[in-house]
C-alpha cells in the first residue's frame, strides 16, 4: 500500500504556480528628470534659443551671455601660444654653443701641442684662458638646453591658460544636460543673468515615476520586479496598461499604516501619463505553494 501511495505521488503533474497580483495604494505619478537651469557666470543674456514647450535634446544651446571679453581672451592666449611654440622650436642658440665649444676645444688642443713642440710657445696665462673659454662654451651649450626646456614648459602652461579661456567662453553658454520640454524661460535678450536666478526649467516626460504604497501583509516585493499602471486616456477609450519596473523598496513598514513605499519606472513615449495622475496599480507576484514552503529534509511527523 505504501509503495502504491508513493508511485501515485510521483505519477501526478505538478501543479503550476498560481501568480496574483499585489495592488498598491494611493499611487501618483511624479517626475524624475526636473531641472532648473542658470548661467554659472553673471552677465547680459545675448541669445535665448528657447521658448516655453520646446523639446531639446542633452548638450543642445539653451542661452548664451555676452561673450565678447572671452573672445578676445581666448584670442589672446592663442597669439601667446604661438610666440611660445616659435621660441620652444628655436634650438639655434644651442647649435651656436656647439660649435663655439668645438672651436674652444680646438685652440686649447693646438697650444698644448705648440708647447709640446716649442716649449713656452703659448703662456700658461694663455692656455688658462683658452680653457676657460672652452669651459665657457660647454656651459653655454647647458644652459642653451636649459632655456629650451624652460620654452617648452612655457608652452605647456599658455596651452593650459588657453584650456582655461576657453572653458571660461563655453561658460557663457547654457547647455541643457537632459533631454526634455522646457516648461519656463525665465530672461530675454538684454536682461541681466546671475547665477543663483534660474534661467529655463526643463522635465523630460519620456520616463516618469510612479509612487505609493503597499501593506505590509500582502507579501514582499523587490527591486527589479513589474507593475501594471492602468491609464484610463479617456472616459470614451480603454483602460491603458503600462509595464514598468520597481527601482526601490523601502525597508520600513509605518507603524501607523501598515504599509511600506515603493517606486516603480515607467516608460512614457507617447506621453499618455502626466505627473500628477492618480492612476492604479498592481505588482506582479508569484504565490508561494505549500509544497515550497516546505523543507524536504525535515523529518516526517
Amino acid at each position: 500500500m505504501l509503495e502504491s501511495l508513493i508511485l501515485l505521488v510521483l505519477s501526478t503533474p505538478s501543479q503550476a504556480i498560481p501568480e496574483t497580483k499585489i495592488p498598491v495604494q494611493s499611487v501618483v505619478i511624479s517626475l524624475i528628470d526636473d531641472v532648473e537651469l542658470a548661467f554659472d557666470d553673471a552677465g547680459i543674456v545675448q541669445h535665448v534659443r528657447i521658448n516655453s514647450g520646446n523639446v531639446v535634446q542633452k548638450g543642445d544651446i539653451l542661452g548664451v551671455l555676452d561673450v565678447t571679453d572671452a573672445e578676445l581672451e581666448v584670442r589672446r592666449v592663442r597669439a601667446e601660444l604661438e610666440m611660445a611654440k616659435l621660441k620652444a622650436d628655436n634650438d639655434l642658440s644651442v647649435q651656436l654653443s656647439v660649435k663655439a665649444l668645438g672651436v674652444a676645444a680646438t685652440e686649447v688642443t693646438r697650444a698644448e701641442k705648440s708647447n709640446l713642440k716649442y716649449k713656452d710657445t703659448v703662456s700658461a696665462t694663455e692656455i688658462d684662458r683658452l680653457k676657460l673659454a672652452r669651459d665657457e662654451a660647454e656651459l653655454k651649450i647647458q644652459q642653451a638646453k636649459h632655456d629650451q626646456k624652460y620654452s617648452l614648459l612655457q608652452v605647456r602652461l599658455k596651452e593650459t591658460e588657453l584650456d582655461i579661456a576657453q572653458h571660461n567662453l563655453e561658460r557663457r553658454q547654457l547647455r541643457s544636460p537632459i533631454d526634455g520640454v522646457v516648461v519656463k524661460v525665465e530672461h530675454q535678450p538684454g536682461e541681466r543673468a546671475h547665477p543663483d536666478q534660474s534661467f529655463c526649467r526643463i522635465i523630460r516626460m519620456d520616463r516618469l515615476r510612479a509612487e505609493g504604497f503597499i501593506n505590509g501583509d500582502s507579501g514582499n516585493v523587490v527591486i527589479g520586479q513589474k507593475v501594471l499602471v492602468s491609464n484610463p486616456v479617456s472616459p470614451t477609450d480603454e483602460t491603458q496598461q503600462i509595464e514598468g519596473t520597481i527601482t526601490f523598496v523601502d525597508p520600513e513598514i509605518d507603524t501607523i499604516t501598515g504599509q511600506y513605499r515603493i517606486w516603480a519606472e515607467l516608460a512614457n513615449p507617447n506621453g499618455v501619463l502626466k505627473p500628477g495622475q492618480r492612476p492604479s496599480m498592481v505588482v506582479a507576484a508569484k504565490v508561494t505553494s505549500s509544497l515550497e514552503g516546505e523543507n524536504p529534509n525535515s523529518p516526517a511527523p
